[in-house]
């Protein structure tokens, strides 16, 4: 509790630790106006307005098994070995795209020379397709 010169209680928000004139007694303890609206509308502790201090205060870290080694970093040798390979890879994706361009228009070429039997004119004028069967192809179609 913090009183100010005008004679006013100042109280910490228990959730964002703000200082505020106007708070609410709560079974989470002491919000502030924006913290009991919240906990009113969702019943969750953390505002949207407002980060935690112990989240702000949380010092990052890298994973646990990797480690940093400054001179390993700072030394030109490694970082000039990693760009040629980073080289060599991109050097490599491109041959691979050229080589499926270069597939994809053999195919489109093949695919226009090809002649698709049922779409082409047959070669005897003298066979028509019919929708109606035959009779020997009515009898061959029973023998089967």
């Amino acid at each position: 509790i913090i009183s100010n010169q005008n004679n006013t209680e100042e109280q910490e928000c228990c959730n964002c630790e703000i200082i505020s004139q106007s708070i609410h007694s709560t079974p989470k303890g002491i919000l502030c106006n924006e913290c009991y609206i919240y906990w009113q509308k969702s019943n969750l502790m953390q505002p949207e307005l407002y980060q935690n201090k112990s989240l702000i205060k949380k010092v990052k870290r890298p994973p646990k098994n990797m480690s940093i080694d400054l001179i390993n970093l700072t030394s030109s040798n490694s970082i000039e070995k990693l760009e040629e390979d980073i080289h060599y890879e991109l050097s490599t994706i491109q041959l691979h795209n050229q080589s499926i361009e270069y597939l994809t228009n053999q195919s489109r070429i093949e695919l226009e020379t090809m002649h698709i039997p049922f779409l082409t004119k047959s070669i005897n004028s003298n066979e028509t397709t019919t929708s109606t069967w035959s009779i020997e192809e009515i009898l061959l179609a029973i023998q089967a």
